[in-house]
């Protein structure tokens, strides 16, 4: 509920003891749509001009915000940029909630940028984050974005199954890691077989636990503070 997002913000800044108000938001990937663009042009005017025209039919300026980033290349002579695409209204909502509770935004970026930062001496990582309703799945290359895909299964479908003793979301589920493991694979040239796992799944020991016993992948979960 975001009527509730200033009061938690602030509890959690009193139990953290913050030394500043200053703070960079981060927008969930939960309301970020991703495209992923090639230009044989790199020029930034350019790039975000061609960007804007080609989704401007789906994303209208006046509702959304755009912004992207350089990537990797998969093509001779092109430039690769993933794009990521926010509704102007849930932004602005959530710099109020922060203002709310008394901080100052310095920046705005996304999670997907931030899980990046933690993969940059790692020349590729597959990375899966797992909410309370979507799973974004990510393609980094020293820390770059290369590809996104999104679902929209989360722990909490998960989590209700099992607890009637059923296991159909949670097989869903496991059937897209596997696809997308393929996909990545194809698309980056690797034959990655490791997936990170990061997100609101690592809250919920159960639903995890499901899934690795019912899956031959490997995930690795380590705690990044």
């Amino acid at each position: 509920d975001d009527r509730e997002a200033p009061g938690l913000i602030r509890k959690v800044i009193q139990d953290k003891k913050a030394l500043t108000s200053r703070a960079r938001l981060v927008i969930s990937s939960r309301d970020i749509a991703y495209r992923e663009f090639s230009f044989p042009f790199s020029s930034p005017k350019k790039v975000g001009s061609a960007i804007r025209f080609e989704i401007s039919s789906e994303y209208p300026p006046e509702d959304f915000i755009i912004d992207y980033v350089e990537s990797i290349p998969r093509e001779p002579g092109k430039k690769a940029f993933l794009a990521g695409v926010a509704k102007r209204e849930i932004v602005r909502k959530r710099i109020k909630a922060a203002e709310e509770a008394g901080l100052h935004i310095m920046g705005i970026t996304s999670d997907l940028s931030t899980l990046g930062n933690y993969f940059m001496d790692e020349t590729e990582a597959l990375i899966m984050d797992a909410g309370q309703s979507h799973t974004l799945f990510s393609l980094f290359l020293h820390g770059v974005p290369l590809v996104v895909r999104d679902i929209p299964i989360g722990t909490s479908q998960i989590r209700g199954e099992l607890k009637k003793s059923e296991d159909r979301t949670l097989r869903s589920l496991i059937g897209e890691i596997k696809r997308t493991v393929l996909s990545f694979n194809t698309k980056a040239g690797q034959t990655l077989k490791k997936v990170h796992i990061s997100g609101n799944i690592l809250l919920e020991p159960i639903v995890y636990e499901a899934l690795k016993k019912s899956s031959d992948i490997e995930f690795l979960d380590e705690k990044h503070e």
